[in-house]
């Protein structure tokens, strides 16, 4: 018996047990399991997250998931904070000029970090305004900075 992670601990201990031992085991159960991320893309996007544990209110929640197709993919859903951050350092240490560095971290934090939020939302005071109304409910609530929208296990 097990939660969340034990999604993936509980599965592979009990094949193990199945497969090396004679125990007549009778079932597992395991509750809100960690599974996999394709399986569990929505559950590893911010703003699904903010709103399933009331972070953001069901009538934001819809406009920015329904009529702006807002998507916001944590980090670990790309491989990892730590992945991610090294491949957009890879491509800002070949930028020589201070200025233009500075200029491209920029870029990069809206369509990687934000995920392209802002062409999303350019045209539309309402999701404009929604997006903001999501982020300052959500902003201090969660276990890191938005600055890296990244969090943590779920725990």
């Amino acid at each position: 018996v097990g939660e969340s992670y034990a999604g993936v601990y509980i599965p592979t201990l009990t094949k193990e047990v199945l497969d090396n031992t004679d125990l007549n085991l009778k079932g597992i159960a395991v509750g809100d399991p960690c599974t996999d991320n394709t399986a569990q893309a929505d559950s590893m996007d911010s703003l699904w997250y903010g709103h399933k544990y009331g972070l953001v209110d069901d009538e934001v929640y819809d406009l920015l998931w329904n009529k702006c197709d807002v998507r916001l993919p944590n980090l670990m859903a790309r491989g990892g904070v730590h992945h991610v951050v090294h491949q957009l350092n890879d491509e800002l240490k070949q930028i020589g000029d201070l200025t233009t560095r500075r200029e491209r971290a920029k870029e990069l934090f809206w369509e990687v970090a934000l995920n392209g939020i802002h062409k999303k939302i350019a045209d539309s005071p309402e999701c404009k305004l929604a997006f903001r109304k999501f982020m300052m409910s959500s902003s201090h609530a969660l276990s890191q900075g938005w600055r890296d929208l990244y969090i943590d296990d779920y725990s």
